[in-house]
């Protein structure tokens, strides 16, 4: 009976999709990651100083930041169960630092901050 139970619970633990699980690459490109991150805002009509505050509290402008707890990913920590197969329709990798902040002004765009409301004491300020 144990071994029913912790094999039920096993499989609780395991995604419900089969994704891969990368960590983002480090940033190496010419531009600053402030630099890409406002020319993107701007694209998306996003206040570039709101998307500054919620990196800096999601990441610390970090982006290899994972949560290996929650899955979340990157500058704008999207959680990759949840959202991966969306962004690679998207033709976005969220494990790229372009793809990560593009994917997250999707969602401020689509869903206004809802989608940072664990992080809004932080960068609602």
């Amino acid at each position: 009976m144990k071994l029913i139970i912790i094999g039920l619970a096993a499989l609780l633990l395991i995604p419900s999709n089969t994704m891969e699980v990368r960590k983002p690459d480090e940033w190496q490109g010419p531009k600053t990651l402030e630099q890409v991150t406002k020319e993107y805002a701007e694209e998306y009509g996003i206040s570039f100083e709101l998307v500054s505050r919620i990196i800096a509290c999601e990441s610390n402008w970090n982006p290899s930041a994972y949560n290996y707890k929650t899955h979340d990913s990157g500058l704008m920590q999207i959680n990759l169960p949840l959202h991966a197969k969306t962004a690679k329709a998207m033709s976005l990798d969220l494990s790229k630092v372009e793809g990560n902040i593009k994917y997250g002004l999707h969602l401020i765009r689509t869903n206004g901050t809802r989608d940072y409301k664990a992080s809004r004491r932080c960068w609602d300020k």
